[in-house]
């Protein structure tokens, strides 16, 4: 109720309506886009601890292959969003069948080389006897729909850049749906279905990416976004989508190789306490995605702005985002808090998984309002063009900061999970400082993309 109180009292603000017509939608696609990990992990949490910390290095590993996927989806964005602003639509739908064509062609090539990497992978994280056998169990099948994944991502990324945030949405919201009554039936053998487990699990949200990839196609061919068919790339929007979005690749490759260091912290303490962490990182995805949905409209909004030449708009709709942001993921951090073992149950059975869950839930939500400053300004400074800031503040928060002094605390002096754990939040508090003044500094405001790329 209080949630929905703040939502009307905003839209009686005419640029708080126009950044929630936009966000909203996306808070939801973000959630839903989430919820076939969510809901393999939930469901395979019931069948046992193994089986869950097995895919839940499936999905970290996943995760990393999704950086390509956020570089495509973020520069993608940025591009459309300028030509939309610039009402240039023309130059849109040929910019934006180049950069499907890439993006099919890089998630093809991901899919190949992430099937062939992942058993190394899982011995370099510490994975052994059941985790192991789960993890490729798993990912064997996963890989093969890995593209479509990719695709999906990409396609609802341009239409949040062009304005539409309700098209994606209504996608992702019916696979979904699909998702859940075959995993359901695959991994426990119901609706006549065979009981296959983890396998079942895999089989199940890679079909529901795939319909969800093929219906966002068939749309942005008819809202022409896109055109039918594999168009080749022209060379000059083919060198703006990669200096747009290998910066975006770098934060992310940065983040991800964090995130599994981080990882093997915590395995190095133990097994169950590395299944209550992944756990409580898709517990958490619920207010997460809601940052990461203001993060993605401040970065249509700032490209659409100064596509249309408005710079003072773009400072006047990100600050809209981020205080929006910032009430969000507050109320739904305390609401995690406030029902920790509520959440931590609907994940898993196992009461030592319960007790490390309970423990990770109260340093995640210490992160919320750190986060929902730190995601809305890097997504103005993406939209802005400003990727490289982005990325070197990764670098300082996520492994200067997070895992050097993480470490110490863990190891040399002997903290263990607490001292691993609280560098969370201190991580966030740094990139959410370094990227509000970077983006109060206005240096961005010039920087266009040219409307003469083809």
């Amino acid at each position: 109720m209080l949630l929905w109180k703040l939502v009307r009292i905003g839209l009686k603000d005419s640029s708080n309506k126009y950044v929630l017509k936009l966000a909203l939608p996306i808070v939801g696609t973000n959630i839903l886009s989430r919820g076939p990990s969510v809901v393999d992990t939930a469901f395979v949490g019931h069948i046992g601890a193994a089986q869950l910390a097995g895919v839940g290095l499936a999905q970290l590993f996943i995760f990393a292959a999704q950086s390509f996927t956020h570089a495509l989806a973020i520069a993608g964005t940025v591009m459309i969003a300028h030509r939309t602003g610039e009402n240039n639509f023309s130059v849109r739908q040929h910019e934006g069948s180049g950069n499907f064509t890439i993006s099919l062609i890089i998630g093809v090539l991901l899919s190949f080389i992430f099937y062939h990497l992942t058993s190394v992978a899982g011995d370099l994280m510490g994975a052994t006897g059941d985790v192991h056998k789960y993890l490729m169990e798993y990912s064997n099948i996963f890989w093969y729909f890995f593209a479509f994944k990719l695709l999906n991502y990409f396609l609802a990324s341009m239409f949040q850049g062009s304005g539409d945030s309700k098209t994606p949405l209504k996608v992702i919201g019916s696979i979904n749906i699909l998702n859940v009554i075959l995993d359901y039936g695959l991994i426990f053998g119901k609706f006549g279905l065979p009981e296959m487990g983890v396998a079942g699990a895999a089989i199940a949200t890679g079909i529901a990416e795939t319909t969800g990839a093929l219906v966002l196609y068939l749309i942005a061919v008819k809202r022409r976004l896109i055109q039918a068919g594999i168009s080749l790339p022209h060379i000059e929007p083919s060198l703006k989508f990669a200096e747009l979005g290998i910066p975006v690749l770098g934060e992310r490759l940065l983040n991800i190789g964090m995130q599994l260091l981080f990882a093997r912290m915590v395995i190095a303490i133990s097994v169950t306490a590395y299944a209550a962490h992944q756990m409580g990182v898709n517990i958490e995805m619920i207010s997460l995605l809601s940052g990461f949905a203001f993060m993605q409209t401040a970065t249509a909004l700032v490209g659409q702005t100064l596509g249309a030449k408005n710079p003072e708009a773009a400072v006047i709709l990100t600050k809209r985002a981020s205080r929006m942001s910032l009430v969000v993921m507050t109320i739904l951090g305390l609401l995690l808090i406030a029902f920790p073992e509520f959440w931590v149950k609907a994940f898993t059975i196992d009461e030592e998984v319960i007790a490390f869950g309970k423990r990770f839930l109260v340093y995640g939500v210490l992160c919320m309002p750190l986060m929902a400053v730190a995601l809305t300004y890097s997504g103005g400074l993406r939209g802005a063009g400003e990727t490289k800031y982005v990325m070197y503040v990764s670098l300082l928060g996520g492994w200067i900061v997070r895992l050097s002094i993480a470490y110490i605390l863990g190891f040399t002096l002997g903290l263990g999970l607490d001292g691993i754990w609280v560098m969370m939040p201190i991580d966030w508090a740094v990139r959410a400082l370094f990227y509000y003044k970077r983006f109060y500094s206005r240096n961005w405001e010039t920087q266009l993309i040219p409307s003469n790329l083809i």
